[in-house]
Parts: C-alpha cells; structure tokens; sequence
C-alpha cells in the first residue's frame, strides 16, 4: 500500500505497509521422487516455471539437498502486477521444501537467501500471520525489515482490485536503476507520512473507521505515486487504472491508491455489495475500459502447509 519514508535521514529507509488478500494466491506442491547423485535434478510443472526452478535450485544447495524433486505450481499470483507474486513463490517453495526434508523453515532467512523484501517485509508478515502490516524500514544491510505494528483486518472491509494486463508494474533491473535515481523525499514530507500513518491510519483500523483509515491511505498514496511518477508515467502506471480511481474519487471512495508498482489498482469499501455496487457501476459508466475488475477481501490467517 506504501512507503512512509523515503528519505533515510534516520538511518532506516522505507517503512512500508501493507495487508494479505483471500483467493489470490500461489499453490505450490513439492514431491520427493528419490535421492540423486550430485546436485538435485527439480522438474516444474505449472506457472512461473524459470522463477520457481531457480529458486529451488538456491534452495536446494542451501540446504544440502540432493534429490529429484517434482514441483507443481497450480495456481499462481500474476506476476509484476504489484501484488507480491516473488516473494509469495519464493515462501511457498522455500516451506515446502524444507518442511518435506524434516527441516525447520525460517521466513526471513528464506526470504534473504531468495532475495525478496530487501526493501518492504509486508509480504512475508502476511505469509506468517495474514492480516494488516507494517514495517520499521530497511537498514540496507540486506536483512528485511523487523515488523513493528500487526492487526486483523477488518472482516467485512473489501477491496476491489483493478488490474490492467497491458502494462507491467517496474521490477527487476528498472526497479533498482529507478530507486538508485530517485532523489530522497524531503525529510518535511517523510514526517507527513508518518504522522498520518500513526495518527489516522493506525486508529483508523483500530477502530474500524473506514472513512478515517481509508483517507489516510489515499493520501499518503498520492504523495508516494507523485514521487514515483517519473519512473511509472504518473500517479498510478496504468492511465486505465488511473481512469477507474479518478471515477471512484469522484463517487467519494473510502480510500484507493496503487499496489507497489502496479498496475493493479485498489479500492476500499465497506462491504461486499457495496464493492460490487461499484464494480458494476464502473462497467457501466467506463464501458470501453478493459482493466479485469476483481472483489476481495483481507486474508487474516497465515500460509497453509499441509503433507500428504
């Protein structure tokens, strides 16, 4: 959902936060076909196979595994859409590989070894616990950052999510060339971030203040999307996403904003027909708009591993 500083003047830079989705989610499976001579022979079925195979080769040598291993991604979040679909890969292999071999999986030591949440630790707090996140920043020592606040998400709260497949939210190689270009926000605008996460977002949720938390979020959004813009064309990436929340601002939307690079865009709202409302409300008056239109909720439950 955000960074709230970034300027680093305090030694830590980004602090960011952030909440898990229900029915968006990566499915993995691992099976031990037998031990192998040498390193471990990994055979990947599904989604992100060149991703998923790579990380269980690091993986693997980490742990000391030889063994012939059948991987199979049934289902898989889209990838650079800025919904977390690395990071959620890179638990989902490193659990289940540990876990089949009798091995005591560690979120964050998994997460540094696969490179995920050098910058933001939302997506492995959500892993662990589900739920409503946020992060203390990152020390650029490659640890991921500590979390410091957690709460349930507010159960009938939903999300609509807007999603925009002809563009790609910034990764890779143009994500780092963009941060290493950005000059730091000002310290002014670092503390405004703060401020309104601390004094508005947080009892916002604490109280289950739509209006209040859903401000918050649309403010600190429009200052973190003006700092970005240079790197992702404007406020948001997607100028149809752009469409649908200037259309939702106009309809006094509780609170909406961009997930990371995107360009998957949200919305906030305060029930599941009332999200639907808004779905179906967007159709009709944006007809041209091709941007896939989902309803969701928060996931308050952690990653499910179970053996067979």
């Amino acid at each position: 959902m955000g960074f709230l500083d970034l300027n680093g003047d305090h030694g830590r830079q980004f602090g960011s936060f952030g909440v898990g989705l229900s029915d968006i989610r990566t499915v993995v499976s691992v099976t031990n076909c037998g031990s192998v001579a040498g390193p471990s022979l990994i055979d990947v079925h599904g989604f992100e196979v060149e991703r998923a195979n790579k990380y269980a080769e690091i993986l693997c040598r980490h742990f000391g595994i030889a063994a012939h291993l059948k991987i199979d991604i049934s289902e898989s979040i889209m990838p650079h859409a800025g919904l977390g679909s690395g990071t959620q890969l890179a638990l989902a292999l490193g659990f289940a590989i540990a876990r089949l071999f009798d091995l005591q999986p560690n979120t964050r030591e998994i997460a540094k070894l696969l490179d995920r949440g050098k910058r933001s630790s939302i997506g492995i707090s959500t892993f662990d616990h589900g739920g409503f996140h946020m992060d203390c920043g990152s020390r650029n020592d490659g640890e991921p950052p500590l979390p410091f606040f957690s709460v349930p998400f507010p159960q009938n709260w939903r999300f609509l999510l807007i999603t925009d497949n002809h563009f790609e939210g910034l990764n890779g190689k143009e994500e780092a060339h963009a941060f290493k270009q950005l000059e730091p926000i000002s310290a002014a605008c670092a503390a405004s971030l703060c401020r309104l996460a601390i004094m508005k977002l947080i009892p916002g949720l604490l109280e289950q203040d739509i209006s209040t938390a859903g401000s918050a979020i649309t403010e600190i959004q429009a200052c973190v999307g003006d700092y970005f813009a240079p790197f992702q064309g404007g406020r948001f990436t997607s100028p149809a996403v752009t469409d649908v929340l200037e259309f939702c601002a106009r309809e006094n939307a509780a609170g909406y904003g961009q997930s990371s690079w995107g360009p998957t865009g949200f919305v906030l709202c305060d029930s599941e027909q009332n999200a639907l409302n808004l779905k179906e409300a967007l159709q009709q008056q944006l007809p041209t708009n091709d941007c896939i239109m989902q309803v969701v909720a928060a996931a308050n439950t952690s990653a499910k591993v179970s053996a067979e």
